[in-house]
């Protein structure tokens, strides 16, 4: 008798060990699972610097126009320098525009003045202008995926911008991008790149 109380006390002790382990492992299932979502979170907050993942509403807004349809509009210009950086979306073309913010008599761009345009990854584009000659610094490039100007639509969208040296008469005119402002106008490109 005393044997088999004893064997019952046992396969009670066994049945709580077991109840007792069984839990560990949840509460191990549990941590690991927590921990799974909190690295998912993580990551999808770290993706949210790469071109892929930018949520757009801090860098173009939307305005409809009659006959036009939507235009998209640069929220926010990046401004270096007294040179700004500005695009418009419409009608599936991207019209980029650098401008000086104080028109002075010295910022005289001619025709079809070569842009070069210096990339993070070490690309280098020469793009011509496509506005009249001016004095007032003011430059267009009218983007398209379809057009011979795509491999600056595409970089534009996908490499951060490190510098742009705008050929004045005379002389030339360097503006370097800061780490922030490379990001954010990489962003804004990518938001209306998305939209064409």
């Amino acid at each position: 008798m005393f044997i088999m109380h004893l064997q019952y006390y046992k396969s009670k002790l066994r049945e709580k060990e077991l109840c007792l382990y069984l839990i560990k492992q949840k509460v191990i299932l549990m941590k690991i699972k927590l921990i799974s979502v909190l690295l998912l979170c993580y990551v999808g907050c770290l993706a949210q610097d790469t071109p892929e993942n930018v949520l757009c509403s801090p860098y173009i807004e939307s305005e409809v126009q009659a006959g036009a349809g939507n235009t998209y509009i640069t929220k926010h210009p990046v401004i270096i320098n007294g040179v700004k950086f500005n695009a418009v979306l419409m009608n599936q073309q991207l019209l980029f525009k650098i401008s000086f913010v104080n028109s002075r008599a010295n910022n005289c761009i001619e025709q079809g003045a070569s842009y070069k345009f210096t990339f993070a990854d070490s690309t280098v584009l020469e793009i011509p202008t496509e506005a009249n000659a001016n004095c007032k610094g003011n430059a267009y490039f009218y983007l398209s995926k379809q057009t011979a100007k795509a491999t600056l639509l595409q970089k534009l969208a996908t490499v951060k911008l490190k510098e742009v040296d705008i050929p004045l008469k005379g002389k030339n005119h360097k503006t370097y991008f800061s780490e922030q402002q490379a990001i954010f106008f990489m962003n804004t490109m990518t938001c209306l790149s998305d939209k064409m």
